[in-house]
């Protein structure tokens, strides 16, 4: 997961130097079309690069980073079920993190 926002904050980079890159390429020919469309993406490109910055500091806060697993559907169970939408009740998000525990062990002995 980690690296899916290391590369999303690569891409959202890339928007914002190719932008500025469209500035200066505007000015030299002087159009106010190439200028205004440059500008949205410099500051779409540092805006989403600040949101990709803070969701990956929150997940990092919450320790999304620490896990191999990528999606929580791999560990057997929906992300319905983990947040208690489809009638998920608090008791069975206890049960769900001693699963991804006996999980933990199931998949050391595997190897």
């Amino acid at each position: 997961m980690e690296f899916l926002g290391d590369i999303s904050f690569l891409l959202a980079l890339i928007v914002t130097a190719a932008g500025l890159g469209l500035v200066y390429f505007s000015k030299k020919e002087k159009s106010c079309w190439l200028s205004t469309s440059a500008w949205v993406l410099v500051v779409g490109g540092f805006l989403t690069g600040a949101c990709i910055f803070s969701y990956m500091v929150h997940y990092r806060n919450q320790g999304d980073f620490d896990r191999a697993s990528f999606f929580p559907m791999m560990s057997g169970k929906g992300m319905m079920d983990e947040c208690g939408m489809m009638g998920g009740s608090e008791n069975k998000k206890e049960s769900s993190k001693d699963d991804d525990q006996g999980a933990a062990v199931d998949h050391a002995s595997h190897h």
